[in-house]
This record gives C-alpha cells, structure tokens and sequence, in this order.
C-alpha cells in the first residue's frame, strides 16, 4: 500500500517493526517504542539524541491505546543508524536485542571501515548475486549523482552570476555588490557588508585606514583604492580614499558569501 505524506505508519527494520511518519524530507521514526523494546531507558536517550550534532530530531502525532492523540518525540533515518550504532549494549537487558544490536554494530563497523578504505560500501547478505550487488551499486550512485545535481542546480544562478561579473573590466562601490547580493538571495546590506569584510580579514578595522583593504588583497586583485579630492566652502582641499571591488574580487566574495549563505 502505498503511504500518503503525514501517515504514521509500522515500517520494518532488521526484523522489528517500527512506528515511522512520512514526512516531505524523509522519515521520522517514533524513538520510545524503540527504547521500550530494547529495554533502555528512553528519557535518558532523548536528552542524549538532543545533544549531539549529528542528530535530527522531531515529533510525530500518534494515537496512543486509549485512542487519545499523543505526540512522540522521533528521529530520522540516517540519525537511527548512527544512534543504534553508538549504544552502549551493556544497558540492554533483553537478551534477543543486545544480540541484534551487537550483530547491528559489527555490521556498520564493516560498512564504515569499507567505506573509508576503499570509498564504497555496497551491502551484502547471504545468497545475495552479483547482480543484485551489482544493482545496488549502481543505484546508489545513481542517486548520488542526483544529488549532486539537485546541489549545482540550486547554486547555478549564484555561479553564474559569479562568472559573468568576473569579465566585468569594471570596478564597483562595495554598496553596489551588496545591491547585487540580494538579487541572488543573499541578504546583506552595505553596513552588513562592510561589517563582514572587516571582521573576516577584508578591510582595517580601525584607524586612518579604517575600511580600506588590507595590501595582500589589493596584490591579488581583488579591490582597488580610488583617491581624489574635494574643496569644502571653507575653500579647504581634502584628500579622499574611496574601496572599490574589481570583477574579480565581486567574483571570489559572491563565492564565499554563497557558501556562508
């Protein structure tokens, strides 16, 4: 039966069923049935789950026995597989599960040793032809590829419009790249602008050369420093500075701002 979005459904994983709900980025797995069956204490792992960096979390509506809606703390795919594989088994106190999670471990330290050797994993069972692993392979590259490719599609029009203004012989105020960040979503006006090229290295900080590049990066041809001068009322002259961004400095900053973005 197919699943519709937002069903909370059982989906089986290595012989046990869990209570999962499709959601538009995957599935979300309910983590307390699971810790039930296991025979760990479930409260400690959410807080343990909630800590670490490599974890997404979630909740799920579930209808409890009572009939009542319940809502359930959960986890996705990819953050399951990582949390088995870091279980201390010696807080499992089912038998059938310690077993299952040991079997569980030593077969993702394969995986992982695989995978860092060599730069593939393709999972195998018994009985499984070379064919059907042959298949695998293939399908998992094929969806590597297209997640590559949905990547550059979203950074397509960024890097095209790095390309195109590295040709521009031109050099611009620092406000006019800002200008033309927001164009590409990158939201950052020219006192943010300046701010961040001050404290990332770009510009002084402080002092007579407050706002000015630093010299490596006018070598490198990334900014230029305009002078000129002025005449107040007074009759007074005074000298001016004024950054400006070559093409190629635009080109490298748009970049490194998209990449932050």
């Amino acid at each position: 039966m197919e699943q519709t979005m937002n069903e909370t459904v059982a989906v089986s994983f290595h012989g046990c069923e869990l209570l999962a709900r499709k959601t538009d980025t995957g599935y979300l797995v309910a983590l307390k049935p699971i810790c039930r069956n296991i025979g760990i204490e479930y409260s400690g792992q959410v807080q343990r789950l909630k800590r670490q960096p490599w974890a997404t979390v979630g909740i799920i509506p579930t209808v409890g026995a009572d009939g009542r809606d319940r809502d359930m703390f959960a986890i996705d795919r990819k953050t399951l597989t990582m949390w088995l594989a870091t279980i201390d088994t010696n807080r499992v106190k089912d038998p059938s599960a310690h077993d299952l999670i040991v079997m569980y471990q030593k077969e993702c330290a394969e995986a992982l040793d695989e995978y860092f050797a060599y730069g593939a994993v393709v999972r195998a069972a018994p009985g499984d032809s070379d064919d059907l692993l042959i298949a695998r392979a293939l399908l998992a590259a094929k969806r590597k590829i297209e997640e590559r490719d949905r990547q550059l599609a979203e950074q397509r029009p960024k890097v095209e419009f790095a390309d195109s203004i590295t040709a521009s012989p031109d050099s611009v105020l620092i406000a006019a790249l800002a200008h033309d960040l927001e164009q590409y979503g990158i939201r950052m006006g020219r006192n943010r602008l300046f701010t961040w090229l001050r404290d990332n290295g770009y510009l002084y900080k402080s002092g007579m050369l407050r706002n000015e590049p630093k010299q490596k990066y006018v070598e490198n041809g990334w900014f230029q420093v305009q002078t000129g001068s002025y005449t107040d009322k007074e009759g007074i002259a005074h000298a001016t500075r004024t950054t400006r961004l070559t093409g190629k400095g635009r080109a490298a900053l748009t970049r490194i701002l998209a990449a932050a973005d």
